[in-house]
């Protein structure tokens, strides 16, 4: 595949995007970026990679895949102390907080997988 090809549509549709060599990084929305690594002459590949201060890794920089292993270990944290502080206390409200953050933690992931998969899809369909 071409690369000049990947960056005229990138440019075409107007992405954020800096070139290193046969890398592309390409910045989408809240922090998530696609790496388009050109440098294997036989296949292409897509990585991605979300940056820190983002809605679910917020301090680091880490893959999707990572963020999800991340939140999920700070769940299970999470869930034990929750559960300690409940036996103590019957307060409804902090079973409310724990189940919006839940929530907004699945959201936010559902979020920018759909993100990084469509664009995935795309540059898939511009390569064939």
């Amino acid at each position: 595949m071409n690369k000049s090809t990947i960056t005229q549509y990138l440019n075409k549709l107007n992405y954020d995007f800096t070139e290193s060599g046969e890398i592309i990084k390409v910045k989408l929305d809240f922090s998530l970026e696609v790496i388009i690594d050109l440098s294997s002459t036989d296949k292409i590949k897509l990585n991605d990679k979300l940056g820190s201060m983002n809605f679910l890794s917020w301090p680091f920089s880490m893959s999707i895949k990572g963020t999800m292993l991340y939140n999920f270990i700070s769940s299970i944290i999470v869930m034990i102390f929750f559960l300690a502080i409940r036996n103590s206390t019957d307060n409804y409200v902090l079973t409310l907080i724990v189940i919006f953050v839940a929530f907004w933690n699945l959201y936010w992931l559902i979020y920018y997988l759909i993100k990084s998969e469509n664009f995935k899809n795309e540059i898939k369909t511009l390569i064939r």
